[in-house]
């Protein structure tokens, strides 16, 4: 009977052991942190990246601010000032994916500049995080995935509340520039195609009090020439190559009857800068505005 009750009492305990043991082993189980880029590519992570290659500017200029900076083993030549210990890859042109290979990152960091050396990596297995915002609300939530990777959350918070009241304060002065209520037509390549609604570009015109000269259509979509002047655009931009092209369909600066016909204002898209990020948005919305400012009378 005692035997009997000591090999019962035998078999609870080696259970209880048995159910803390598994139930040990259940809590160490690493959560899985999954991070969807602006590319659609979808990466999970067991555990936070301890070794980056940072390419994009932006991310660069978080990281700063974060005091991340000892997170980045590798960088560009454009960057390696917000990282001195990080290794410089040089130019961010002629990066290779040797290059990246032998600095052992846990993760790449890519900018829009970067998609196809991105390609590349993404092909000889290195885990990439293609930071590439499309619109001005994908810049205010990058901030809470970056500082969840790089355990900054307290840091990012403020960073996204700080960018999102810059923002709005912006967006109201701007309404009383001289130039709002412009209306804009927005080229963003040498194939004639214009941004519309819901596009980065559209954002920036919004955040300066512009309008949209082609705001109806949603996305980015192709202008025909014999369009132009019907999107009734006072203030066009494009890239230095079309704009010849467009110039000889808008009207002479003088008819042949001595009246200056209304002409919208022509804009070179910048050429070589760098993506629109954290560390530029106010650079490219200053850009934007002191463009749309009305162009002063010639003195006879």
């Amino acid at each position: 009977m005692l035997k009997r009750i000591f090999l019962t009492f035998l078999a609870i305990i080696f259970a209880i052991i048995s159910f803390a043991v598994v139930a040990v082993q259940y809590q160490r189980q690493p959560e899985v942190l999954v991070v969807t880029d602006d590319i659609g590519h979808e990466l999970q992570f067991f555990e936070l990246p301890k070794r980056l290659v940072v390419l994009e500017p932006g991310v660069g200029y978080l990281l700063e601010q974060w005091r991340r900076q000892h997170l980045a083993v590798a960088t560009s030549d454009e960057l390696v000032a917000l990282f001195p210990r990080a290794e410089n890859l040089g130019s961010a042109s002629d990066i290779t994916v040797l290059q990246i290979a032998a600095t052992r990152p846990d993760l790449v960091i890519a900018g829009a500049r970067d998609r196809e050396l991105a390609k590349k990596l993404r092909q000889s297995g290195f885990p990439v995080l293609m930071v590439a915002p499309n619109r001005l609300e994908r810049l205010l939530a990058w901030p809470e995935t970056l500082g969840t990777l790089v355990s900054a959350s307290r840091y990012a918070k403020q960073s996204a509340q700080q960018l999102e009241k810059q923002l709005a304060e912006y967006k109201q002065a701007s309404a009383e520039s001289p130039g709002a209520g412009q209306r804009v037509l927005w080229f963003a390549d040498e194939q004639f195609t214009a941004a519309g609604a819901n596009t980065l570009e559209a954002d920036l015109i919004e955040l300066v009090s512009a309008a949209n000269a082609i705001g109806g259509k949603n996305g980015y979509t192709t202008v025909e020439l014999k369009d132009i002047l019907a999107t009734t655009a006072t203030v066009i931009i494009a890239p230095e190559t079309i704009m010849p092209t467009i110039e000889s369909q808008l009207p002479q600066p003088v008819s042949l009857d001595g009246e200056v016909p209304e002409r919208p204002s022509l804009v070179l898209l910048p050429v070589g800068e760098k993506p629109i990020s954290w560390d530029n948005i106010f650079t490219y919305a200053d850009w934007l505005q002191d463009n749309l400012l009305p162009s002063e009378p010639v003195a006879e």
